[in-house]
């Protein structure tokens, strides 16, 4: 999460076709997540990023991220990556002595790199916080728990570029350096070589050091909006775009937990994708939640959809509702049921009870 602010108009939300929009009397809006309708209040809790310092961020499963989505509230509940960077800017020294961080450089051929995307995946393959690289390509990746990680670098090419985070001599991120390719700690294309370090409780560590690839013509660039959420459990279609997403590309996830699978090329579907491919996705119901990363590859050059789907739990099934209806003045009591929708018990006691993490806490009488 980027921490250097260059303040947007109050109440503005950038849609999918990267225009900007007033939050104004003509933009349709809600307050329930209606479709076609932007969240009044994701767009305020967006908003009020900016007014505490915050700049856009280049996951796109942070609140941060430079673009909005219409039909969903997802927006208005913080990612971990938009607390890390109000954190940066207004710590708490007891609430986050326990955190560690990771330092290092990113350089091509010996020149530092400016503007890099730099990114801490998690050992559930979640990209948990991020930032830019600094003029002289350093960064610090802060607030991260302890444990497993992998960094990775990538140019900010799309979804989000340089103009969603400055683009102009007066700002600070300004001629960013985008010509090199996605390139993993260890100096390598895809995670599955990458090499993983250890961060412990309370300890930055340096050394982090990434040398990035040459630039290819391979990149993803859609879908531009805020990440999907994608219930664990399910199956269904997945539509990006870019530049060379043709014949011969195989798409991954930073997961094993989700598979993608038969995949159909297509032509132009935005114009800064003139390639296209809808994938099949499958989620594991035993898959990590939270942000996970969209990967393509080819011949050893990779490029990413950085926190381009959310794994959620699945909505509540079998919703009954009584009364039906009502009178208008309200008033009425309504009684509502459905299925429970806690994650799995490993006890496997309940068949019928899908989802609930602990047999003790918030589960159902029958798997306790």
């Amino acid at each position: 999460m980027l921490s250097h602010s260059s303040i947007v108009p109050f109440l503005s939300v950038q849609t999918r076709s990267r225009q900007l929009s007033r939050f104004s009397i003509s933009m349709p809006r809600a307050r329930s997540g209606e479709t076609g309708k932007y969240d009044i209040q994701s767009v305020l809790t967006h908003e009020a990023g900016h007014f505490l310092g915050l700049d856009h961020a280049g996951l796109l499963s942070s609140v941060m991220t430079a673009y909005g989505a219409p039909s969903q509230l997802d927006q208005r509940t913080l990612a971990y990556d938009d607390m890390a960077g109000v954190t940066e800017i207004y710590p708490n020294p007891s609430a986050i002595a326990s955190l560690g961080g990771l330092a290092g450089t990113i350089s091509a051929g010996g020149t530092p790199v400016f503007g890099a995307h730099v990114v801490a995946l998690d050992a559930n393959g979640t990209p948990l916080v991020s930032t830019l690289s600094l003029p002289d390509g350093s960064f610090q990746i802060l607030f991260l728990p302890g444990g497993t990680y992998r960094v990775y670098a990538e140019p900010l090419d799309g979804p989000v570029t340089e103009q969603n985070v400055g683009g102009n001599s007066s700002a600070f991120y300004y001629k960013l350096g985008t010509g090199f390719g996605t390139t993993y700690y260890g100096d390598v294309s895809d995670l599955s070589r990458s090499q993983a370090g250890t961060v412990p409780a309370g300890t930055l560590v340096r050394g982090a050091d990434i040398h990035v690839l040459p630039a290819t013509g391979l990149n993803l660039t859609e879908p531009g909006a805020f990440a999907a959420r994608v219930p664990v459990g399910s199956t269904g279609m997945l539509t990006v775009g870019g530049n060379a997403i043709t014949s011969g590309v195989t798409f991954s996830a930073s997961t094993s937990s989700m598979g993608l699978g038969s995949t159909t090329f297509g032509g132009s579907i935005a114009t800064d994708a003139p390639t296209s491919a809808q994938v099949a996705i499958t989620v594991a119901s035993n898959a990590p939640l939270g942000p996970k990363n969209i990967s393509v590859s080819r011949s050893g050059s990779t490029s990413l959809l950085s926190g381009g789907v959310v794994l959620v739990n699945p909505p509540p099934a079998g919703i009954q509702i009584s009364p039906s209806s009502g009178a208008n003045a309200g008033g009425a009591a309504v009684n509502i049921r459905s299925q429970c929708i806690f994650r799995r018990n490993r006890c496997g006691k309940c068949s019928s009870c899908q989802w609930h993490d602990d047999p003790g806490r918030n589960a159902p009488e029958c798997c306790r």
